[in-house]
């Protein structure tokens, strides 16, 4: 239980995963953690969450394009309700317009 509370800790105060790819902290982790299926789980049920409260409501979605360091297209789909916004996926796409877009909302909702 501890390992998913400080997986649910860190996620919450949004630290970046990617800072967690540092050789110390790997070892600290491995050594005192197990984390093998915890980021996937707390996905599940974060998505659970966000399933729950969808329910019924009236939705405004945001489609954010944009380009990373590397050049990569990125496209951010946000879901606004209840005066929250959260975000729903994140999807690198090698070709944006109508098509592409339209197929990735409609993948999601």
């Amino acid at each position: 239980q501890m390992n998913l509370d400080l997986v649910q800790a860190l996620i919450a105060i949004d630290i970046p995963l990617e800072k967690l790819d540092n050789d110390k902290l790997k070892v600290f982790f491995k050594k005192y953690c197990k984390f093998e299926n915890s980021l996937p789980m707390l996905y599940d049920l974060e998505l659970d969450k966000l399933h729950e409260a969808l329910l019924n409501q009236q939705i405004c979605i945001t489609v954010n394009e944009s380009t990373n360091a590397c050049g990569r297209v990125v496209v951010n789909i946000l879901f606004s309700f209840e005066n929250k916004t959260k975000l729903v996926t994140t999807k690198h796409l090698k070709k944006v317009d109508f098509t592409t877009i339209s197929q990735l909302v409609m993948s999601i909702i």
